[in-house]
Parts: C-alpha cells; structure tokens; sequence
C-alpha cells in the first residue's frame, strides 16, 4: 500500500518506516510525475489485499492506499 509521496527520498523513507512499524516492509519507490520525481512510501508484507485494507480502515498504518498489481 502507499502512505504517501514525496519531494524528498529520506522524507518518503522515514514515513514508509514509522508507519510500517516493525511489522511490515518499508520501501521507497521512485517515480516521475510532470517532469518531477516523486518518492512514493510503500508498505509491503500484507497476506492480501483484504489484510491490507483492514490496516487501513483499522488505523493501524494510518491513511494510505491499496496500489494494484501487488496483491492476490
């Protein structure tokens, strides 16, 4: 899931970690928007989407989104 997105690589990185929280896998992706780059806090490490989605609706990552293609 995405927790956010960022100018800043140790920003996107920072967030990914706090709201992974031990539990989950914090990684950044890099991507470019406009012409910008943008560093995208990623959580990985849910069984599915289902689990992922309960995070969410939980609090448990605070806001963030289900992105496609990373789930069953």
């Amino acid at each position: 899931m995405q927790v956010g997105a960022f100018s800043s690589k140790e920003k996107a990185r920072s967030v990914a970690q706090e709201r992974a929280k031990g539990k989950y896998t914090a990684v950044v992706k890099t991507a470019t928007v406009g012409g910008r780059t943008i560093y995208k806090a990623i959580i990985l490490g849910f069984k599915n989407r289902e689990e992922a989605k309960r995070a969410i609706e939980s609090g448990e990552v605070g806001n963030g989104f289900i992105v496609g293609g990373i789930y069953p």
